[in-house]
């Protein structure tokens, strides 16, 4: 797996033994990345963009964030072990990697443009069902203020699952399927 496109295009991402991970497929990275640089969605330029990478396993879409030139990038799992070899392996260490269970979050003191969520698929890996893990995901971030007002929050999950996926305060955009995946587009909107 490499990176797509700028600073660090083409530089190996890997896997590290003994840590299960389903890294993001290639054709979904670019797409994502795609989609806020040339779609309506986003005012802002990468430059300015404070980017969130919750469940970032491998650390693939924070590094290709990174070198895109996205302003900040926060990345969070309960295994960072992944992402943290990667970063070192590369000499990265502008991404703030985060050893968070999700489910537990604390309140953030930066309010994020962009999410990416890409949450477990297999239920028997995970304590949680993934439709328990995106809901409280969501709460979260909007409980503990992560997201600034008319943040982005795009949640890669399996094509197959048919969990309701209404969210309080966020507007479902658009949906994109990408072989066995699916990226739902949410745009937040504060709540009183």
């Amino acid at each position: 797996m490499r990176v797509i496109s700028g600073k660090y295009r083409e530089k190996k991402i890997d896997l590290i033994k003994g840590v299960t991970i389903r890294p993001t497929m290639g054709k979904v990275r670019e797409a994502l990345f795609n989609i806020l640089a040339h779609s309506s969605l986003m005012s802002k330029a990468f430059e300015e963009i404070h980017f969130l990478d919750l469940f970032t396993g491998t650390g693939s879409i924070s590094i290709e964030a990174l070198s895109r030139g996205c302003r900040s990038i926060t990345a969070v799992d309960i295994d960072t072990r992944c992402i943290r070899a990667n970063l070192e392996r590369l000499a990265i260490s502008d991404i703030t990697v985060l050893d968070r269970n999700i489910i537990n979050l604390d309140s953030s003191l930066i309010q994020y443009d962009v999410v990416f969520m890409d949450p477990p698929y297999m239920k028997e890996a995970v304590k949680y069902r993934p439709a328990t893990i995106v809901e409280k995901s969501f709460d979260n971030l909007h409980k503990h203020h992560w997201l600034a007002s008319g943040s982005i929050v795009i949640l890669e999950k399996d094509r197959k699952d048919n969990s309701e996926m209404n969210h309080q305060g966020f507007e479902v955009l658009d949906r994109r399927r990408y072989g066995t995946s699916e990226l739902l587009i949410f745009r937040y909107k504060e709540m009183a």
